[in-house]
């Protein structure tokens, strides 16, 4: 990254899961869309039961965002960019569940971006449920708990998409824990797209309250392991903070 690098991974984080897989679909129910809009595309043979021939299925996604770009774009002035593997406590996981409906994961993954020692946002990256297919989307929460952006990365539904457009995201800017973020309520889902719009607002309000409950209220030097240190002015060396 030029404004913000990703920091090697300590032992304390593992390695970095990579995004799940495209689900496949059968051809039937691939609608034909402009070329130009499909920015992944991926062919996959799956065997008959039989299993004396093959049928190739295709599946489709629109890649708007990986990981190292949505990530430069959240944290474009920070001086580093890691991330740490949180745990959720079981009193953390009742929590969440109540909260959001859902329970975490064993292990929650969440990206910051530091400078001078202090954390500047934090991120979380996943998938929500569309009306078929997972949507991968990326949400940063400022250090006030505060939505700072959303961003669909991969979008794999035929229809729909328009949810990536600003004029939709944009209402999610500023949310916290305190708002819906609901669909009918707070959130105007986008004509011919409800069931995206619904999705993305689950996904962002679960991304709020994660980053409430794991990092914020704990309390982010805690949760994430960044420290105050000497300034680099006063030691004359580059300032660091181990996740």
């Amino acid at each position: 990254m030029s404004a913000a690098s990703t920091a090697p991974a300590t032992p304390a984080a593992a390695a970095e899961l990579p995004f799940r897989g495209v689900a496949l679909r059968p051809v039937a129910t691939i609608a034909l869309r402009p070329v130009a809009t499909i920015a992944l595309r991926r062919v996959a043979c799956v065997a008959l039961a039989a299993g004396a021939f093959l049928v190739p299925v295709v599946a489709n996604a629109d890649v708007f965002w990986d990981k190292p770009s949505v990530l430069k774009s959240f944290f474009a002035t920070s001086q580093r960019v890691t991330y740490k593997h949180l745990q959720p406590t079981p009193e953390q996981a009742a929590a969440l569940l109540k909260r959001t409906g859902r329970a975490p994961g064993d292990s929650v993954t969440v990206y910051f971006g530091v400078t001078h020692d202090q954390v500047d946002g934090v991120a979380v990256i996943d998938d929500e449920r569309g009306q078929h297919e997972p949507i991968t989307f990326a949400a940063l929460v400022g250090p006030d708990g505060a939505l700072r952006r959303v961003e669909v990365m991969v979008y794999r539904e035929a229809y729909g998409d328009a949810v990536r457009e600003a004029r939709f995201r944009r209402q999610f800017v500023g949310k916290t824990t305190a708002d819906p973020v609901r669909h009918g309520e707070d959130i105007v889902a986008v004509a011919g797209a409800t069931i995206s719009s619904r999705a993305l607002a689950t996904g962002a309000r679960r991304a709020l309250h994660l980053v409430d409950e794991l990092v914020l209220k704990p309390g982010v030097a805690r949760s994430l392991g960044v420290a105050r240190k000497v300034a680099a002015a006063d030691t004359g060396r580059p300032s660091t903070a181990t996740p």
